[in-house]
């Protein structure tokens, strides 16, 4: 019965959008997308890392791919992932200004738990200056006693620098430990607030004073990782509201969870 029950669970959240104005071969795509409706629908960069890192499953913002070429493929959330341990992957494109609604999904996990003074990157938007999420070890900077949480907005012209340490104790809230996977977003909206949702969970938010963000800050460089293995990365031409996304990420975990069913049957008989 619960293998049914996941089974129906998968089959609804995989469901493709009829009638998307992506055109049909886009949207054809977008429908293979694992999530719900309002998520496939929105979805304009998506890198299932199935093809290796420069060949995305659906880009229909013509974003270009660069970095990562070293990095090695290894087992994903739901299927293949892209090792980022050592470099960084970066998207480049003008759809990627923050000056539009946007959400930045991806999954990632890490490659060996986190020592106490270890860090490492999750998504920037860089340009002019950028807007950073980001985990900091111990002695990185003279206060912090353990991981932290940081969300940045800094060094951009009229706007005031944000440093946002938003857990002083991150790995005291999310696992650590090498290949337990997390989903993190980062939405961006009103051309001026970015927030931070870790797991469905908002962590941080921080909003621009002094002005909004314009397509003269250049911010149209997404840099993902360093020091951890990326699965799932999507971009949404659409700041998603907060409380959609526990349910996204309850509804892939089944899907990672039916999937692993079949070898956990296997292994048993």
């Amino acid at each position: 019965m619960r293998a049914r029950a996941l089974a129906a669970v998968a089959a609804w959240l995989l469901m493709g959008a009829p009638g998307s104005a992506l055109g049909s071969d886009v949207a054809a795509v977008a429908a293979d997308i694992p999530g719900p409706a309002w998520f496939q629908d929105n979805a304009i960069f998506y890198q299932d890392f199935s093809q290796g890192a420069d060949r995305p499953r659906l880009n229909s913002a013509d974003l270009r791919i660069t970095g990562g070429e070293a990095a090695a493929v290894r087992a994903g959330f739901l299927g293949q992932a892209w090792s980022l341990e050592a470099t960084e992957l970066v998207l480049s494109g003008p759809m990627l200004s923050p000056h539009r609604p946007l959400t930045i999904s991806l999954w990632w996990s890490l490659p060996r738990d986190l020592p106490i003074t270890g860090g490492f990157g999750l998504a920037a938007l860089t340009g002019t200056g950028f807007i950073s999420s980001f985990v900091s070890g111990k002695g990185e900077w003279c206060a912090l006693q353990r991981p932290a949480g940081v969300l940045q907005m800094q060094r951009l012209a009229g706007i005031q620098d944000v440093n946002h340490l938003y857990d002083l104790d991150i790995a005291a809230h999310v696992d650590l430990r090498a290949n337990v996977w997390h989903h993190t977003a980062l939405v961006i909206a009103q051309a001026s607030t970015a927030k931070l949702i870790i797991d469905g969970r908002l962590v941080g938010e921080a909003t621009a004073s002094g002005r909004f963000f314009t397509i003269g800050d250049e911010l149209v460089n997404l840099r993902c990782g360093r020091g951890i293995i990326i699965d799932e990365l999507c971009v949404l031409a659409r700041a998603i509201d907060v409380a959609l996304i526990p349910d996204y990420v309850a509804g892939l975990r089944r899907i990672a969870e039916y999937r692993r069913m079949p070898a956990q049957s296997a292994e048993r008989r």
